[in-house]
């Protein structure tokens, strides 16, 4: 299907989100880049990270291992549209690279690729063992294939929170704030997106900061409210917030005991047992935390956060014969998710992926 090109305008920042250059003009076809003083290919373009209204750019670099740029465009929504089609396209490119990888005697005895329900980007599956969900290395959420029991709702809500490393349902909250002085009046807004329990000491803050204003007290008053009361559609995730809190405040066995709780409501869920390894390696339980991790890798057989921590305990360990097996299977799988770091894995490979 033929898209129309996306055509934005933009500043490119530093680190500190300062403008370093004038207001230039870009668009994006599907399959080149240009930024107005240079054009980037699809096949250069290793990963794209958004937030609110900016865009980081990965490129491969032949100089170097990588280069980076940080782009601030006019809204969260061209970032979010152009990000997406650069996954889109990334993602279709990743698969076409994969086939000319095999050599012509091998053939492809069961399906290798799959489509994200969520933001509709390839994944490639090569190597991995069909499981009941698939994670989206673009979007960071997992979806269910199929299981006995009933699918998640909004399961595009579900995935690692940035801010505590948790499985959590995470939450976009439109932050204000108001306030008068004599005469004067000024407002600002934002967005933030985390899981409910990370976004109540910011839903404090606006509650505070709204005091003298009075107009932003009930939109603070609502996002307080939901940080702490807000329902969960599924009937299985609803201690997952008090479970998070527990893991957050040092209180692991409380956590790893909730866990345990919504695992018996919810049979397959390879978030929730990644989280339960996280809880019981805080407990120095290296070995449950193995299993746990183990078990998210075989409800999700390409769910990289698992992937990322059970290897992490192979590398630790010692356990060579282990991690060979884990690294051939997922090798391009995760190159997917974190190209630069599956290039060092492929480097130091004892294996043939």
């Amino acid at each position: 299907m033929n898209r129309t090109p996306i055509e934005f305008v933009f500043n490119f920042v530093d680190i500190e989100g300062r403008n370093i250059s004038e207001r230039l003009h870009g668009r994006f076809n599907g399959r080149i880049l240009d930024l107005g003083i240079g054009q980037v290919g699809i096949e250069s373009i290793l990963h794209a990270i958004s937030h609110d209204s900016s865009l980081v750019i990965f490129v491969d670099d032949p100089e170097d291992d990588f280069s980076g740029a940080m782009l601030k465009c006019d809204t969260p929504h061209t970032v979010s549209r152009l990000k997406r089609w650069i996954d889109n396209s990334r993602s279709s490119h990743c698969v076409e690279v994969y086939l000319e990888s095999l050599d012509e005697s091998k053939t492809i005895s069961r399906r290798f690729d799959a489509v994200c329900r969520c933001c509709h980007s390839t994944i490639l599956l090569a190597g991995i063992p069909e499981t009941p969900e698939i994670y989206c290395p673009y979007c960071v959420t997992t979806s269910i294939l199929a299981h006995e029991g009933s699918a998640i709702l909004e399961e595009d809500r579900y995935r690692i929170c940035d801010e505590c490393g948790c499985f959590a349902r995470i939450q976009t909250m439109s932050l204000f704030f108001f306030n008068t002085l004599f005469f004067l009046f000024w407002s600002s807004s934002w967005q933030k997106a985390c899981c409910r329990v990370c976004m109540r000491k910011t839903a404090w803050l606006e509650l505070f900061a709204n005091i003298l204003g009075f107009i932003g007290i009930p939109v603070a008053l609502a996002n307080l409210f939901d940080c702490y009361f807000g329902a969960d559609k599924n009937i299985g995730f609803r201690d997952l917030d008090k479970a998070n809190h527990a893991f957050k405040t040092g209180r692991y066995a409380i956590a790893a005991n909730l866990y345990r709780d919504i695992l018996s409501f919810v049979k397959v869920s390879s978030g929730i047992k990644y989280n339960y390894g996280m809880a019981c390696e805080r407990m120095g339980e290296s070995r449950l935390s193995a299993k746990a991790w183990q078990s998210s890798i075989q409800d999700c057989g390409n769910y990289a956060p698992a992937y990322e921590k059970l290897r992490d305990i192979y590398c630790r360990s010692g356990d060579t014969a282990s991690l060979a097996k884990l690294d051939k299977v997922f090798v391009w799988s995760y190159w997917q998710a974190c190209p630069l770091k599956a290039k060092e894995i492929l480097d130091g490979a004892s294996f043939e992926p």
